[in-house]
């Protein structure tokens, strides 16, 4: 990860670049920037940003590669769940999916959202997320791309 401006990360990921859990796991490559602070159930959460994705070869992440996730607080207990919702490629093709536990406590995975185009590299994408994640079912998500 390079900081080319004060508003711009770059992020790169090369073959063996890994988080330290991920190397005690399954050795995902990843890039990323995080924040400590998870989102509280019931409350509503913003984040907008912008991302490129260079030309280059197709991408071949095998289960998904994320642009962005937001996670939230668990209520129950439950560590490592995975984030409430995530901006994804699925191949070339970006996808929103969500994700939450069900009444028996099994976490349930959705696309909610997965482009008919593929991806269109060197495209400045504009990215706007409001959530509110509520384990009752009352939770939303609005997802804007580009306007």
């Amino acid at each position: 990860m390079t900081s080319t401006n004060n508003n711009t990360l770059r992020f790169e990921v090369r073959s063996g670049d890994s988080n330290w859990y991920d190397k005690q796991r399954n050795g995902a490559e990843r890039s990323e920037v995080s924040s400590r602070e998870l989102i509280k159930q019931g409350v509503p959460a913003e984040i907008a940003y912008k991302f490129t994705l260079e030309p280059g070869a197709a991408n071949t992440a095998k289960g998904w590669l994320a642009f962005g996730q937001l996670i939230q607080d668990a209520t129950d207990g439950q560590a490592g769940a995975p984030p409430g919702m995530s901006i994804n490629m699925v191949g070339e093709k970006m996808s929103v999916m969500v994700r939450y536990r069900d009444a028996s406590g099994t976490i349930v995975e959705k696309a909610v959202y997965l482009d008919t185009q593929d991806i269109q590299r060197g495209h400045t994408y504009d990215i706007d997320i409001k959530a509110v994640f509520d384990p009752t079912g009352a939770g939303r998500l609005v997802v804007v791309r580009d306007g």
